[in-house]
């Protein structure tokens, strides 16, 4: 479409279906430690201890991913500026090697030699 949706919410070259893959079964993991702490906690008291334990657990892992998200996003964006700024500087260097091309080239038949010995030094 006009805002390119399709591309984003597509099956074909999408992300979703390899996300997928790995977010259900830790969603799934998450939902089961989610249960066991509250089973533990309403069935027994002496585990409340283990759903401690579990709850350190899944704080460790969050803030970890949060640090590893934080750090490959950062490292992304930096290349990503990067290949935009190599990108306009290749297009300055092209565009200054055609500028030179025709400001130096002529018409004039007696320099035609001249000219074509500059466009093959430049090619």
């Amino acid at each position: 479409g006009k805002w390119g949706f399709a591309l984003i919410w597509g099956m074909r070259a999408s992300v979703f279906p390899k996300a997928l893959c790995i977010a259900a079964p830790n969603a799934v993991l998450s939902f089961l430690c989610c249960l066991v702490v509250d089973t533990s906690v309403k069935v027994d008291p002496a585990m409340y201890d283990m759903s401690k334990d579990v709850w350190t657990l899944m704080q460790g892992f969050t803030g970890v991913m949060f640090f590893v998200l934080t750090f490959r996003s950062s490292i992304a964006y930096r290349r990503w500026w990067e290949g935009g700024t190599l990108l306009q500087q290749t297009r300055g260097e092209w565009f200054n090697a055609y500028s030179s091309l025709i400001a130096f080239s002529t018409h004039d038949p007696q320099k035609i030699s001249e000219v074509e010995a500059y466009h093959h030094m430049l090619a």
